[in-house]
């Protein structure tokens, strides 16, 4: 695959992952994250780091509003990022550098 087709792909999936961060609409949203990640996949294209941080990996929805997360930081040792996604319990832990 050429460098032109990833940066369609990857644009692609930065359009697909803002239209799920700016709508209201639940099922919009997850069609939007499942078709960006099922085009990730096939054509083996990363997604960004700043976009796969509002996703859940275990239920697929975007993580954006306070109703769907929450987002604690955590000062033990290393200083962490904890986000709780509300429908389905998963956390996802992000260390963060100081």
């Amino acid at each position: 695959m050429s460098k032109i087709d990833k940066k369609a792909i990857s644009q692609e999936i930065q359009r697909l992952f803002s239209l799920a961060l700016n709508t209201d609409d639940t099922q919009l949203k997850k069609s939007a994250v499942k078709q960006a990640i099922q085009l990730s996949r096939s054509t083996r294209v990363k997604i960004s780091r700043r976009y796969s941080l509002f996703i859940c990996r275990k239920c697929l929805s975007v993580l954006s509003s306070p109703d769907a997360a929450r987002i604690r930081v955590r000062k033990n040792r290393n200083l962490m990022l904890v986000i709780k996604c509300l429908s389905c319990g998963a956390i996802k832990r992000v260390p963060l550098e100081c």
